[in-house]
């Protein structure tokens, strides 16, 4: 199946709360599990409150409560009954008849609901094929409906099972000879995947969401009720058994879910910041800020299992407030992530899909609705599940609960927030000049590896748009493992080695240094990707790599690409994708490439060069994948053109200007600086002057002081990288200027003699020359430093580490990669479904 996308300090506050919001702290881990839960059933999402407003649901036309009910009514249950994709028919209808039973008690629904309950534990593909969980079979047969696809059938599986299991507890039908069972399958189904379940220790992974759903559900359904249990099933090819003695499972299956799937790795690990909120731990921090690492195709139903998971155990009495963090960053991200137009969103990892963008539905909002966060995230939640009109995510406890959460809707434009986000796990920046349709909305990301599959080889990429139209785009084709198939810089690497070069690699401990927004909407940040070339257990030997970036509201990204590349023969390779038709031509001394798309169009202007190198422009067509080819793939998922340059020598410098105009306006006025102490362009566009400036020599640390002149007949914006004294303590500079003979402002940055301004980068205004070249720092709208610590060490092989993983995932051929995406597109959400998974899925989705 595809799916095609069409999709001051009061205003300063949201975002320094959005910001607090997504910084963890080094604690949270939960230290010891409390008792087991040993309540009545039901135990999970259906307290005797939500039973009562599911009821009061239940005669409302098109309510999530009502569409549970008719769905279970129209459930097939006889024998041969197909499972659908790797068991989800049988588990949404067995979740919408325990439903329906719940709030109706009607007999009927419940038996279907039995049956299907009994298939999911037996069967594999057919209602009575009897391949899998049956009494007395050994462990490998027990375990043959989660096995498959190493184990992503269980977030299927598992949660329906748990929730038959825990909804239907007491329904005619159900004795304890069926409960008996369904808690020897369980013990089968999770202590294999707790041992050896593909990335069972890697949140933000989608296989690790299904795994957290299952196993937690698990140990709330069951808890407490097999005292008198053993094992129940045979050890792996033993013969069968009656029983055993290795004693009951779910006070260990609640320990190991509160302790080590939470404690240890979602909070510990997936969420984990240090004291300012800094992303950190053996996989980055990945979920701190709300977003999902290997992009949205994937991630919308794996926030939803996460979500789910973490509302079991609130309701047992186990919460974390790293947790409701993140349950409460997730509809901001998801604001910041849209298009202008609303129609798409930033993918940010795998997808099939033919169009620059994805379409979000409401997955990430019942996520925040389901799970424990607070009342004002979900009540911007609402009002955005809201807007976008009739329909349900499709899965019935999910769209139930959802619904279930009673709390006033908020416009969460309402508070004014800073147009600016960062999701500080994923690295990810999102700018925008308004929050209306046609601003202009950029993404720029740089993170380290966060997680095996679906995660590209994209530290310092970005895309623009203007409106509905996208500028620069990010074509990668699913399973892309080079660089060379977005708009991120590489570099040669003697260290990267075979089919990887000469990108960027999976190993890559690449980041993002910092970023920051000021009230007028400049939005400026560091992507560090020297780290991007360590391959293996081999550190990079690119001495110096990074990409400085610039958002400014008027229309421009600006991009300062450094190098120091440790080799005069040595290659950095630039590239910026777009759906323009690109031609060449030379204005004001350099190269500029145009090209229109939709109402807008493109002006990239290579403003400064060194060494000197010519760029071209190339069309690309469409490409379904990379094939065989990892590091060297230029292929696009849909076609575009680019434009490339490939600059060798011992320091590589960079500057380009990328416009974004409407179709019949001239681009901005651009000019290249070129002083002893710095290096930059003069940008003039929309009224607006605007330098943006660096050390003239790329180094580690900044220089001592860095001195360049500005226009000084009118007011001007500045944005300087490399201030001094912006690598250590506070950040800090101190910026002078002067009215100099020739009428230009004479500007000095240093560490000393003056007021200190922040220096990360700095952004200030002057006043003109006549008036004394006055310094103004730009308002801040809240300022947010990321990264990882010295000394940051790669995950080892026994953590789940790259090394082994991505070897394991490279060797899947593409025809899997792309039943892979085939996964996450059941899942997408949207609003609007395509067709391709048969008549059975397209009933289920047919409200979105």
């Amino acid at each position: 199946m595809r799916r095609r996308a069409r999709q001051g300090r009061a205003a300063a506050a949201l975002a320094v709360a959005a910001l607090a919001l997504g910084a963890s702290s080094s604690g949270g881990a939960y230290a010891a599990a409390p008792p087991p839960p040993t309540g009545p059933h039901p135990r999970i999402g259906l307290s005797a409150a939500v039973r009562t407003t599911l009821k009061a649901q239940l005669g409302t036309r098109g309510s999530a409560v009502a569409s549970a009910v008719a769905q279970c009514g129209k459930a097939p249950v006889s024998a041969g009954t197909p499972s659908g994709y790797q068991g989800l028919d049988w588990a949404t209808n067995a979740n919408a008849c325990a439903l329906a039973y719940q709030v109706t008690g009607d007999k009927a629904q419940a038996a279907r609901g039995v049956a299907l309950w009994r298939a999911l534990l037996e069967d594999v593909s057919a209602i009575g094929d009897g391949k899998a969980c049956k009494r007395g079979v050994d462990a490998r047969r027990a375990r043959a409906a989660i096995e498959r696809d190493t184990g992503y059938a269980i977030r299927f599986i598992g949660p329906a099972a748990a929730l038959s299991y825990d909804w239907l507890h007491d329904a005619p039908g159900v004795d304890e000879a069926l409960r008996r069972q369904s808690r020897d399958c369980f013990r089968a189904w999770i202590e294999w995947y707790t041992a050896d379940g593909y990335m069972h220790r890697v949140p933000g992974a989608n296989y690790h969401a299904g795994y957290v759903a299952a196993k937690t559900l698990i140990a709330i359904a069951e808890s407490g009720e097999d005292a008198r249990d053993g094992a129940g099933l045979p050890p792996e090819g033993g013969a069968p058994a009656a029983g055993g003695d290795a004693g009951p499972a779910s006070p260990r299956f609640w320990r190991e879910v509160v302790e080590d799937v939470f404690g240890r790795d979602i909070v510990g690990n997936g969420l984990a910041g240090d004291n300012g909120g800094n992303p950190r731990g053996p996989n980055h921090g990945a979920l701190v800020g709300g977003d999902w690492p290997e992009g949205w195709q994937y991630g919308q139903l794996s926030v939803l299992e996460y979500a789910l998971a973490a509302r079991a155990l609130a309701e047992q009495g186990v919460t974390s407030p790293e947790v409701a963090a993140w349950i409460d960053d997730l509809p901001l991200r998801y604001v910041h992530g849209l298009t202008p137009d609303g129609k798409g969103a930033y993918v940010g990892g795998d997808t099939e899909g033919e169009d620059p963008f994805i379409e979000l539905g409401r997955a990430i909002l019942e996520a925040t609705l389901l799970g424990p966060g607070g009342d004002r995230a979900a009540g911007w939640a609402a009002h955005l599940r809201g807007k976008l009109g009739a329909g349900d995510f499709g899965l019935p406890v999910f769209d139930v609960l959802a619904d279930a959460r009673q709390v006033r809707g908020a416009d969460p434009l309402a508070s004014r927030p800073a147009p600016w986000f960062v999701a500080r796990g994923t690295r990810t920046l999102y700018a925008r000049s308004a929050f209306t349709p046609d601003a202009y909305w950029a993404v720029f990301t740089s993170p380290p590896r966060l997680v095996p599959d679906h995660q590209h080889m994209n530290a310092s990429g970005f895309v623009f748009s203007r409106g509905a139209d996208p500028l620069i785009v990010d074509p990668s084709p699913y399973g892309s493992r080079s660089t060379l198939t977005g708009n991120a810089m590489t570099v040669d690497s003697d260290v990267v080695q075979g089919k990887y070069k000469p990108s960027q690699t999976p190993w890559s401990v690449a980041d993002l240094r910092w970023a920051r927004g000021t009230a007028s909407g400049v939005v400026a940040a560091r992507a560090d990707v020297a780290g991007a070339f360590r391959f293996t257990e081999t550190p990079s030997d690119v001495p110096l790599a990074r990409r400085d970036w610039v958002f400014l509201p008027e229309g421009e990204s600006i991009v300062v690409d450094r190098a120091v590349t440790g080799g005069r023969m040595r290659n950095v390779y630039l590239r910026f994708r777009t759906l323009a038709a690109l031609t060449l031509a030379d204005a004001g001394g350099h190269p500029v490439a145009r090209g229109q798309v939709g109402a807008s169009a493109l002006a990239i202007h290579a403003a400064v060069v060194e060494p000197q190198a010519a760029p071209t422009t190339l069309a690309v067509p469409k490409s379904r994948d990379c094939g065989g080819d990892l590091g060297a793939c230029t292929a696009a998922r849909f076609p575009v053109h680019e434009y490339a340059l490939k600059v060798a020598g011992d320091e590589v410098l960079a500057i380009h200007v990328i416009d974004g105009l409407g179709r019949a306006e001239a681009p901005a006025e651009v000019v290249a600086l070129r002083e002893r102490e710095a290096v930059g362009v003069s940008v003039r566009r929309a009224g607006q002057h605007t330098y943006v400036v660096a050390a003239a020599r790329p180094r580690a640390r900044p220089p001592s002081t860095l001195r360049y002149a500005a226009a000084g007949a009118g007011p001007t914006r500045h944005v300087v990288f490399d201030a001094p004294g912006s690598d250590s303590g506070a950040g800090e500079t101190v910026v002078t200027a002067a009215a100099g003979p020739d009428g230009r402002c004479q500007v000095t940055l240093s560490t000393s003699g003056g007021k200190t301004i922040a220096g990360r980068p700095a952004i200030f205004t002057l006043g003109p020359a006549a008036a004394g070249c006055i310094v103004s720092e730009e308002a801040a709208a809240g300022q947010v430093i990321v990264g990882s610590p010295p000394g940051l060490e790669p995950r080892s092989k026994r953590a789940g580490g790259c090394s082994y993983v991505i070897d394991r995932f490279d060797q899947i051929d593409p025809a899997k990669k792309r039943r892979k995406a085939i996964q996450a597109l059941v899942f997408g959400g949207a609003v609007a479904a395509v067709v391709v998974l048969g008549a059975v899925l397209r009933r289920r989705r047919r409200k979105r």
